[in-house]
């Protein structure tokens, strides 16, 4: 991609007349990012500062100038990159502020620059804590500690207020010792917490952990993840109980938008219990028993709603010993505001027959239609008896068993004897039509769309074939496609047996199908190998977005997936980089820390990308797809129903490439999982594509009004779909933003208004807002009401809200429109407005 420098900035970093980037105007980081040089610092300010300049100075952003400027640039993103360490960290602030103004270091010989008395108290302190066990103890003394930090650190303001150096440098002494005894207390909670989770015997025997390097940055990271970690999003004791069954018996009822029934839970105790844990969220809970017995049970709400509550189910006294089998049925009914479903009236249907009704259980959601253990990590088979009203079907990720009925209600029987995880249990209930792809594969849809749904989607059969080329045998029976409403908030979802899909794929010139290679992909990565918890959630979709464009190459060429991984890397990873988030937020890290942190609030396109681009950069290091596919099958077939964390993988990787140890280890694999921002390394794309739409940006931010005139069609005509993206991509994320006389130009020559292509759409939309062109807003506003894709919602809905002629609209849209959008992109747009939602509630 072609990224330009913007206009001069303050401080002189670019040419004022030539727009080029220039050298370091200072080595000073308190003025090279241009905030005052004290130590109490607005960090609102400091991060707002260096985001900007990161989003200016970044080597991408120079990939097609000079040498001379790509070198430039990386001075800077270097520079950068200091300065937020530095800057960013209170206590080196203070010591960047000593070494620069008070000439004083801080070093390991500053021991003597504290009293005999101070250092005594901080020794015994650390002695203290190395003997310490008890977890509430620990815990106390953590805040304790924190107390401590907090009043060196406002002494330390005003030493450095007063430039009082000595004074200074004994208080930064002082705090590397409480610093060091909170990493300390920190461990010990740690592995106390470690303990008590432990998840295998596999894992109590594991070696001991290589003793840690003190100026090891990610030591803590992987500490924190290396040891036997509990899913943080489940409350469920799965290393106690294992849940191998559930048998549901659902009756649909749409008046009082409820599910009504009973689960029945096969189980089995691994280790003596005497309780088992699921997971639920506003379920009406009746009755519970165990193996025939009527048993008591408990519900906790979790501390954030999001994470539903906690149901503790008190066993017998003889159905509590290790190796005991369990039958365990509850009955109940969901609540008419589950957040795995979405009630839809007749009226809101594309046929307007009946009402509609479907789910969408990832990532925590299936606690709201089922009590269960509601984590990726365990998994289960499952059948289902589904009663509905006459005249509607019923699909569910299984395997259709047939059905009964009466003039009024029809049953339908499904059997998925394959294990999958919670968040794969789906189902559809409408009128829908079915037409048939081949032996094994099948399109749903209602019956006013069913025929563009077939002719798009046609193709799947050979998709499947070359997915099978590429992973090995599908092993999951039949693939389904079911065309939901425009409100589904996905593009697609990867249910076994029956893939959910958008309408918006719809785009009559099968541009979109990729979307079907990714779902399929899924097959093997994600429904067949599994992320332990969503903090590997990479492993899912990294794996999936890389094979999907192993598809497509196959299908079009090596060129249309380098391009496609290329893409990717401009299009996606760095505007959720830059845009959605920032470059150093936890959540563009490869994995990641949900400790009370709602999985759906985390999503974005990084893990898929950022997965994606290390295997590519694996793939390329290692020998290329010749090597690097047998691998990718023996991964596959290796952890084939399991459920598995980054470790486990690394770990593979490193036994099947044994010979290429040495390769392996030039890898920063703990900068790819841990480092937030950008990717340590870019993999080198074929962008032999990219050319053309590089021409079209260039003629076009070249042309002044009388030139935009001469401008024909026929270039951006013989491209490529996926061309045109990236080529509306690029004038989005030029600076400055377009003239508006091009615009009209562009929307007169292209009919962007006119696309059905929603990819086109969205980009012309963002283009259009950047450059404050109000004739957009209505086109916008449609957009966000046709369809309620997150993909294409949040990011304009982000972008009118930032507009300020834009932003009442854009509420006032949402406000008006949120009771026909699915509960999780309502929740989703509510955080990008700024508007209070049900689910930010914080139970106490």
């Amino acid at each position: 991609m072609r990224w330009l420098p913007r206009l001069p900035l303050a401080g002189g970093y670019f040419c004022g007349e030539c727009k080029k980037i220039q050298p370091i105007p200072s080595k000073n980081l308190f003025e090279y990012i241009g905030v005052e040089s004290k130590f109490a610092l607005n960090d609102d300010e400091l991060k707002k500062k260096f985001r900007d300049l990161q989003m200016r100075m970044h080597p991408d952003k120079f990939a097609h100038t000079s040498d001379i400027e790509r070198s430039i640039s990386g001075e800077h993103s270097r520079m950068l990159n200091t300065a937020m360490k530095t800057l960013g960290e209170p206590l080196e602030r203070a010591k960047y502020l000593l070494e620069t103004e008070g000439r004083e270091s801080i070093g390991e010989v500053e021991k003597s620059h504290l009293a005999p008395e101070e250092l005594m108290e901080v020794l015994d302190w650390q002695e203290s804590v190395a003997e310490m066990e008890d977890e509430s103890m620990l815990q106390e003394e953590k805040s304790n500690v924190k107390k401590e930090i907090a009043t060196a650190m406002k002494t330390l303001d005003g030493q450095l207020t007063a430039k009082d150096w000595k004074a200074s440098k004994r208080t930064v002494i002082r705090l590397q010792y409480l610093y060091s005894i909170r990493t300390a207390v920190d461990k010990k909670i740690e592995r106390t917490f470690s303990r008590t989770f432990s998840t295998s015997a596999a894992m109590s025997t594991s070696p001991a952990p290589p003793k840690e390097d003190p100026s090891d940055e990610y030591a803590m990271c992987r500490a924190h993840h290396r040891f036997a970690r509990k899913d943080p999003c489940s409350c469920a004791n799965g290393d106690e109980v294992q849940v191998s069954h559930y048998a549901l018996r659902w009756h649909v009822h749409f008046p009082l938008k409820m599910l009504i029934g009973s689960v029945t839970l096969t189980a089995k105790v691994l280790k003596t219990t005497q309780h088992v844990w699921l997971d639920v969220r506003d379920l009406s809970i009746r009755s519970v028993t165990v193996c025939g017995k009527n048993a008591d049970f408990r519900i906790a709400p979790n501390v954030y709603t999001f994470f539903g509550s906690r149901m503790k189910i008190y066993l017998p006294v003889d159905c509590q010993r290790e190796g005991q089998e369990l039958e365990i049925v509850i009955d109940y009914s969901t609540s008419p505001d589950a957040s795995a479903l979405q009630w839809m009236k007749k009226e809101q249907t594309q046929d307007k027959k009946a009402p509609y009704l479907f789910s969408q259980c990832q990532a925590i959601h299936a606690r709201s239609i089922m009590p269960c253990m509601d984590t990726p990590s365990i998994k289960s088979t499952y059948d289902a008896q589904v009663t509905v009203p006459a005249g509607s079907t019923c699909l569910m990720s299984a395997i259709n068993e047939g059905s009964k009925g009466t003039d009024e209600e029809t049953t339908f029987f499904f059997k998925q004897p394959v294990a999958i995880p919670s968040y794969l249990l789906a189902i559809v209930v409408g009128v829908l039509a079915k037409r048939d792809i081949s032996d094994r594969c099948a399109v749903w849809a209602e019956p006013s769309m069913v025929e563009k749904a077939h002719w798009e989607f046609n193709e799947t059969e050979d998709i499947l074939a070359t997915a099978e080329k590429i992973a090995g045998k599908y092993i999951w029976g039949r693939y389904d496609m079911v065309c939901l409403p425009p409100t589904f908030p996905f593009g697609g979802m990867e249910n076994p047996c029956l893939t959910f899909l958008t309408p918006t794929l719809i785009s009559g010139d099968r541009s979109l199908v990729s979307v079907i290679a990714h779902e399929i992909a899924h097959s093997w990565s994600g429904n067949l190998v599994t992320n332990k918890s969503w903090e590997h959630f990479w492993l899912n979709e990294g794996f999936t977005m890389f094979i999907e464009r192993k598809i497509c190459g196959r299908l079009v060429n090596e060129k249309y997936r380098q391009f496609m991984s290329f893409n990717g890397w401009t299009n996606n990873l760095i505007p959720a980089v830059y845009e959605q988030f920032n470059p150093t937020h936890q959540f563009t890290r490869l994995i990641q820390d949900h400790e009370n942190v709602d999985p759906d609030v985390a999503f974005s396109c990084v893990p898929y990308e950022k997965g994606s681009a290390l295997l590519f950069y694996l793939e390329q290091k290692l020998g290329g797809p010749d090597v690097f596919e047998p691998y990718l099958r023996d991964y596959l077939s290796t952890f084939a129903h399991k459920a598995i964390d980054s470790f486990q993988w690394k770990d593979h990787l490193y036994k099947y490439f044994h010979d290429k140890k040495d390769i392996l280890d030039t890898v920063n694999f703990d900068q790819w999982f841990f480092a937030v921002g950008m990717p340590p390394e870019k993999p080198v794309y074929d962008e032999e594509m990219l050319h053309d739409c590089e021409a079209l940006f260039k003629q076009w931010i070249e042309a002044d009004e009388a030139a935009v005139k001469t401008i024909t069609a026929e270039r951006y005509q013989k491209m490529q779909p996926l061309q045109q993206i990236e080529f509306l991509s690029q004038l989005w994320q030029h600076d400055p933003p377009l003239e508006h006389y091009k615009l009209e130009a562009l929307d007169a020559l292209y009919k962007l208004n006119d696309s059905q292509n929603c990819e086109i759409v969205l980009n012309w939309i963002r283009v259009c807002i950047k450059a404050k062109w109000e004739k957009i807003i209505d086109k916008a506003i449609w957009f966000v009401e046709s369809q309620g894709r997150l993909k294409y919602c949040r990011p304009v809905y982000r972008a009118l809200y930032a507009w300020p002629v834009a932003q009442k609209r854009a509420k006032e849209t949402y406000l008006r429109t949120r009771s026909e959008m699915h509960p999780i992109t309502a929740e989703m747009i509510a955080k990008e407005l700024h508007v209070r939602h049900s689910t930010h509630t914080v139970c106490f």
